[in-house]
Formats: C-alpha cells, structure tokens, sequence
C-alpha cells in the first residue's frame, strides 16, 4: 500500500496486521529480518528485528514498517505514523 505525508509517499506494511510487500519479503529471504518470542511481565511477545547497513531497527506488533523513494527503511509506532500519513491509492 502507498501512504503519503505532505512531502512524499512511502511504502508501509503494519507489523501483524497487513500482508507484507515483496521489498520486505526480499528483506526476510536474504536473511535481514528476524522475529523472536520474548518472555516479560506481559507475557510471551512478538518482536522483530530489521538489521540494514550501519543500523538495526526493532518492532513490535502494530508498528509500521516504511520503505522511502530512496530506499531507506524506517519503523514507525501506530500512533506516530497516523499522525504523519495518510493512504494514497497507488493503482
């Protein structure tokens, strides 16, 4: 799906909640992403570790995983992408 802020589109998938797009899927088959189970307070939860060239970005169900124009890879919480974005349609 495409979402837009004032200055440009981005590419975005919600961890745990929409399928994930191919450039993600690309992430995950060469070995760049993982997801553990950790045990807390709260309980068994789901994380997810996105490792990318000179920084590694962490998740948790309902964040949102960008891809920007250029290629860069951002996670965002729930709250803070709907304060920033809003869903563009792409076809």
């Amino acid at each position: 799906m495409k979402y837009v802020t004032r200055e440009r589109a981005v590419s975005a998938f919600r961890f745990g909640k929409h399928i994930p797009p191919k450039w993600y899927m690309d992430l995950l088959n060469r070995g760049k992403v993982f997801a553990s189970r950790e045990h807390s307070e709260k309980g068994v939860e789901l994380k997810l570790k996105i490792v990318l060239p000179g920084k590694t970005c962490l998740a948790v169900p309902g964040d949102w995983i960008l891809l920007d124009p250029e290629g860069k890879i951002s996670v965002l919480s729930h709250d803070e992408f709907v304060r920033t974005y809003r869903e563009v349609n792409d076809g």
